[in-house]
């Protein structure tokens, strides 16, 4: 099995699925409003080619060999770099923590770390 991963396409979706959303709570609009206005404008410009993604799936298909996750898109390969660092960065952070549960650690539980 492999899990085919695009990133942004452009198919029109996010301007459809957004059209008759109901009015936001002004309380919102700091944060989700924030969000939604970037989206908006990155609508329309996904990099992405539907056409070629479908291709793809059609050679998957046919394939002998696959790895687990097939990532489409350049930039869906940036946002996986920066969510795997941000990943290990924290993996690093909490190391103690995270070792602390073995059989073979001794002693209290290690503070956890600290922003």
């Amino acid at each position: 099995m492999t899990a085919l991963e695009p990133g942004g396409m452009r198919t029109n979706w996010g301007r459809r699925a957004f059209d008759n959303r109901p009015s936001m709570l002004p309380e919102y609009q700091e944060s989700i409003g924030k969000v939604l206005e970037q989206l908006e404008s990155y609508w329309g410009n996904e990099p992405g080619d539907p056409e070629k993604v479908a291709e793809i799936v059609l050679k998957v298909a046919d394939a002998e060999t696959l790895p687990a996750h097939i990532l489409l898109g350049g930039n869906s390969v940036k946002m996986i770099r920066q969510i795997e660092e941000a990943r290990m960065a924290d993996a690093e952070r909490w190391s103690a923590v995270t070792d602390w549960i073995d059989f073979a650690e001794k002693g209290p539980m290690p503070a956890l770390p600290t922003p």
